[in-house]
């Protein structure tokens, strides 16, 4: 989604859209590094980016509801690292991300479901407090800035099928489980990459089935990831990995179409933005994580995506799936 422009060049959106983005996430960024050092930058900036693309793409008023939620999902999964409530947290977030699709709800949980991954135990324990409190902070300003500038309230996502709401949910919550438990057993600090990946491949496709634009967006989405992985195995710098992340914002906002072009961007902004630090064999292992979760998500989609073939659709169904895809490939038309 773009921000409404009185010109609609290109030059003339990525401009406004930088301009946007330097208000919405550089600016707290600063302002809670100078107030609380760098674990307040990094809270402030998780909050910011997170909050600023949920409310782009599910709408302020949607994105201020599940602040608060996500913010809690982060310091649940912080306390519940390495236990099997861990596992069980990505399981049921997965579930809900599929089956709450019916309402609309598959983008915000999603987002969710990578703050649970990425929440990490902090020491000394107070850190946790010190990011959860700059994050809910700028996460707040982000939604209201997203408010000022001309977000709608809600997007008004499309629905699916409750059929494929539920094999949806049944695939994610295996993924997002398996990846959890995987990235247990994994002697790899960065293994959390594996259920996020299952999370940020989720957030472009509006449904459960595999048609061709679900699959343009998984292959974006995927693009993304795997860039930003492999940034980090090229580049040790830190800042710079940051420049690059605001980079792909400014491109999220101002080219919206094509649509993989747009997830790739996306994911790619995410991915860097919950990067605190870099070098090759950092990179070289998130990389590898990143690329475990796409596979994971693909042979779970493939095999979900032949299980709902062979289900049996009512006359309603058929018609519902009908004008959902309708309805989609309008949302995929280029602008004029």
């Amino acid at each position: 989604m773009a921000v409404p422009q009185t010109n609609p060049t290109l030059a003339r959106r990525i401009a406004t859209s930088a301009g946007t983005l330097a208000a919405a996430v550089v600016l707290p960024v600063v302002l809670a590094f100078l107030a609380g050092g760098a674990v307040a930058a990094g809270g402030a900036g998780l909050g910011a980016v997170l909050a600023f693309l949920l409310a782009l793409f599910s709408g302020w008023r949607r994105a201020a509801y599940f602040v608060v939620p996500t913010l809690a999902a982060a310091g649940l999964s912080a306390l519940s690292s390495g236990t099997p409530g861990w596992l069980v947290g990505l399981a049921v977030l997965g579930l809900l991300t599929g089956v709450l699709a019916t309402r609309g709800l598959l983008v915000p949980l999603a987002f969710m479901g990578i703050s649970w991954s990425v929440s990490q135990p902090t020491d000394p324990a107070g850190d946790l407090v010190v990011l959860l409190l700059f994050a809910a902070i700028a996460s707040t300003y982000a939604i209201l800035l997203a408010r000022r500038i001309g977000v709608p309230a809600d997007t008004g996502p499309v629905t699916v099928t409750p059929r494929n709401a539920v094999i949806g949910g049944i695939g994610l919550a295996i993924a997002a489980g398996l990846a959890g438990f995987i990235a247990q057993q994994w002697d790899n600090d960065n293994a959390y990459w594996l259920p996020m990946t299952i999370f940020l491949l989720a957030i472009p496709v509006p449904g459960a089935t595999l048609s061709k634009r679900a699959v343009t967006r998984v292959i974006g989405t995927a693009v993304g990831v795997g860039a930003a992985g492999l940034v980090s195995v090229v580049i040790g710098a830190p800042a710079l990995n940051y420049v690059l992340a605001f980079g792909a914002l400014v491109l999220t906002l101002a080219v919206p179409n094509p649509r993989w072009f747009n997830a790739a961007t996306t994911a790619f902004a995410i991915v860097l933005a919950l990067t605190s630090t870099s070098g090759v064999d950092v990179g070289g292992s998130r990389l590898g994580a990143t690329v475990a979760g796409a596979i994971i998500v693909i042979v779970i989609a493939g095999v979900l995506a032949l299980v709902s073939r062979l289900l049996p659709e009512t006359a309603v169904q058929q018609e519902v799936v009908a004008q959902f895809e309708e309805v989609r490939s309008t949302d995929d038309t280029p602008p004029a």
